[in-house]
């Protein structure tokens, strides 16, 4: 190739690789620095809290996991941008190999290969890249099986045999390095062998025989070895403690109903197929846009047109720059065939492991995990169907299309979990501001608006011990999620032992302190069982257990304890909120004047509630210090809708006996009780 041919072929790839990489950003980093932990990105901190080994942790399922996680979690501790970056920076090392290996298969087709490495990128029916902690396990298995696809690749290609097997060892220390992270991405395998016969295909066409077959089996048997030996370690050595990873239960279901199982794996094959490769671009898209705000979705726009503007700059450029470079072959071409039948093949070869284990995908419920590593054969299944069904002019725009899709998808998802974050992030500094200490024992129950629960109980105990631990590995709080499944057990008051990835602790709902943060500008707020104060927008499962709250749990004489910055982030603005909890705290100190004195400072600042009965600590402190006009003033607003008035004097009335005095509980009721006029 001519010197001016070599460097315009290495320009367009290094633009082509930026154009790749600024595609990445704008689908996921928008908004990464407003991003936290959810979910299981929690059990870093749990293992941290509890003094449990995260090695002793991932023994249930996937030992190597608490081996990554002991570098990972090493380096970048509790910062939650941190972990943004660093699984971005390996999704985009996962996409760089997958660019490099389509390059290797089409060199030629420089437009639809970066095409394909784009939409491999941005592919929208995978969402979980904001659980960054989480799925960057995820991320660097995928990325280690793709490179390891392309040291096959290069090494078919290289005649040199030196050359060659330092190729293939790398191939099998990336290849048995990402099965021991993740078993269910073994359909990774038949890609390697379905790559290897194209290539020597490619060289010398085979036939339908046992020649041909031996000479694949010459190039492919050095895979088998590390696969063979993880599948036995996996499947005779390991047991797994977990019913969705355990071989054993997996195969007795397979042999109590044979029939049922293997009709399903067909279907369900099926199903996933069409699910992962051309419902991804709609489904996921209506689920995160349909709550969304129309100022995120304009926002959403704005990004996705940004994306289509970098994607068709570059377009153009690859156009004008083809003087001096190979140019691209035209028409209907062998390639496009060739990527519509590998990608269908990949696809389907991703999706059986997991069938087979009994899981499937489903854009709910976090399961469309499983659709990650099917990318590999998705990209290029749509990219070749573009190129065979669309005339020239079409096929950018369709490209251009999705890549917009996928985009507006991602935006809206990562407003999500800002959403969450936000919520979560409410949650304890406000619990902070009003529980300067839980006493050892309390069993925290927090619920937050609908749409952003918390799923499981470490995703409680676990920071909520990271504000309030006192000694390492003392569990001081534990905790629980409020769901129809847990709320008869906090009215019984029952006491229940627990267990999370070998961590144990005690839910005693004796010691059960509730906390309600409805959403919608509304504060927190923490249940005193004893004089049970909630609003309209409170959950009607808070209502049923608030009488099990047990407010005595907050040890009011113990200093501050202030959320630790990583992960919480810096305190909030003293707002509303602030001195709705500083007062109530002063209010269950029996400090009237602080209250008191807490309620004119935010009436001067111009704060007030969403909600009015959040004055209640202010109009008792008023009422004690004799300021009767005060409160009044403050008890109008409150009276100011009948439903509202009618639901707090309910709670007044059966908590007569909780306020500081009958005559202060006289004085509330008349203020607060009496119908407007």
């Amino acid at each position: 190739m001519p010197a001016d041919r070599k460097i315009a072929a290495k320009r367009e790839v290094y633009i082509s690789l930026l154009v790749i990489s600024l595609l990445a950003a704008v689908a996921y980093m928008p908004l990464s620095g407003q991003l936290g932990f959810y979910f299981n990105d929690w059990y870093p901190l749990t293992s941290r809290i509890a003094q449990t080994p995260l090695t002793i942790m991932f023994s249930l399922d996937r030992p190597r996991l608490g081996d990554v996680y002991n570098l990972t979690y090493g380096l970048l501790g509790d910062d939650p941008v941190a972990w943004q970056w660093f699984t971005f920076a390996w999704r985009l090392a996962g996409g760089l190999a997958f660019f490099w290996l389509v390059r290797l298969l089409w060199p030629r087709q420089r437009l639809a290969t970066t095409a394909m490495a784009v939409l491999f990128m941005v592919y929208p029916g995978f969402l979980q890249q904001t659980i960054a902690l989480t799925f960057s396990n995820h991320m660097i298995g995928y990325a280690l099986g793709l490179f390891s696809l392309v040291f096959t690749v290069l090494a078919v290609q290289q005649p040199s045999w030196p050359r060659r097997l330092g190729l293939i060892a790398l191939a099998l220390v990336t290849e048995l390095a990402y099965l021991f992270l993740y078993e269910y991405m073994i359909g990774l395998e038949v890609a390697r062998l379905v790559l290897v016969a194209l290539l020597l295909h490619r060289q010398r066409p085979l036939q339908l025989n046992l020649k041909a077959g031996l000479r694949i089996l010459s190039q492919w048997w050095f895979y088998l070895i590390p696969m063979g030996g993880f599948l036995y370690w996996r499947l005779f050595i390991f047991k797994s403690m977990r019913g969705t990873t355990n071989v054993d239960s997996l195969l007795l279901a397979y042999l109590r109903e044979p029939v049922e199982m293997v009709s399903r794996l067909v279907i369900e094959s099926l199903r996933d197929f069409i699910e992962a490769a051309y419902l991804a671009w709609g489904v996921p898209l209506n689920q995160v846009a349909i709550n969304a705000s129309f100022a995120d979705i304009l926002t959403g726009a704005g990004w996705a047109l940004a994306g289509l503007a970098v994607y068709f700059l570059y377009r153009l450029w690859v156009r004008r720059s083809q003087t001096g470079a190979e140019p691209e072959e035209p028409g209907v071409q062998r390639w496009a065939v060739e990527a519509v039948a590998l990608g269908a093949l990949f696809t389907l070869a991703t999706i059986f492991p997991v069938v087979l284990s009994n899981r499937h995908i489903q854009y709910k419920d976090l399961m469309d995990r499983y659709t990650l590593h099917t990318t590999i054969g998705v990209a290029m299944l749509v990219v070749g169907s573009i190129h065979l069904l669309l005339r020239p002019r079409w096929q950018q725009a369709a490209v251009g299309l999705l890549i917009a899709v996928s985009i507006l998808t991602h935006y809206n998802n990562a407003v999500y979990y800002r959403d969450l974050w936000a919520y979560q992030k409410q949650l304890w500094w406000q619990l902070a501001w009003r529980a300067p200490q839980l006493k050892y024992g309390t069993t925290l129950v927090p619920l937050l608006p609908d749409r952003y629960r918390l799923q499981e109980s470490f995703e409680v105990w676990a920071p909520a011990n990271a504000i309030y631990q006192t000694e390492p590995g003392l569990l001081v709080v534990s905790g629980e999620i409020l769901n129809r499944d847990t709320a008869p057990s906090m009215a019984r008051r029952d006491k229940l032992d627990r267990e999370v990835r070998r961590i144990y602790f005690t839910n005693d709902y004796q010691n059960t302190l509730l906390a309600s943060l409805p959403g919608g500008g509304l504060c927190l707020h923490v249940v005193d069982g004893r004089q049970v104060e909630l609003t309209q927008f409170d959950d009607v499962t808070v209502r049923e257990v608030a009488r099990a709250s047990n407010i005595d749990t907050i040890d009011t004489a113990a200093p501050q304890r202030i959320p630790p910055a990583e992960p919480f982030g810096l305190e909030p603005e003293h707002g509303w909120c602030y001195y709705y909890q500083k007062a109530s705290l002063a209010r269950q100190q029996g400090e009237w004047e602080t209250a008191a004195a807490l309620g004119d400072e935010a009436l001067a600042l111009g704060l007030a509630p969403q909600d009015p009965v959040e004055w209640l600590p202010i109009i008792e402190a008023y009422h004690n210090l004799g300021r009767t006009a005060d409160a009044d003033e403050l008890s109008k607003e409150v009276r100011r809708s009948d439903f509202r008035r009618r639901l707090l004097c309910d709670h007044l009335a059966a908590s007569s006996g909780a306020y500081s005095s009958p005559e202060i509980y006289a004085r509330m009721v008349a203020g607060l009780c009496q119908a407007e006029p």
